[in-house]
């Protein structure tokens, strides 16, 4: 029983124990997302007639989490096609936003 007592002690009482430090930094969470979407129209009976257009597209969201120097990135982005009608509404679309920031310390 003794002997259980002294190697407890020495464990609990142990330099090494104390010696061990939790990291001072920790980097925040990636995020990554992303969205895919589909969508159809109609329009009967307009100034310019009846026409149809399809729309697929996406869009995604990035950000690496990081507090001394973040970073982010959006895109988003598709193309509509017209099925029926006149076809000035055809067409690519995109949009891309970047942000990077560095900041020191004070």
């Amino acid at each position: 029983m003794k002997t259980y007592i002294l190697i407890g002690a020495l464990f609990l009482f142990s330099p090494g124990l104390f010696a061990q430090v939790a990291p001072a930094a920790t980097g925040g969470a990636k995020n990554f997302n992303y969205v895919l979407r589909y969508a159809q129209s109609a329009q009967f009976g307009g100034s310019y007639g009846d026409w149809q257009t399809v729309t697929p597209s996406g869009e995604i969201d990035y950000s690496n989490g990081r507090s001394r120097a973040p970073f982010n990135l959006q895109y988003a982005g598709g193309y509509t096609w017209t099925l029926n009608g006149p076809s000035y509404s055809t067409g690519l679309f995109q949009r891309l936003a970047v942000q990077q920031q560095i900041s020191g310390r004070k």
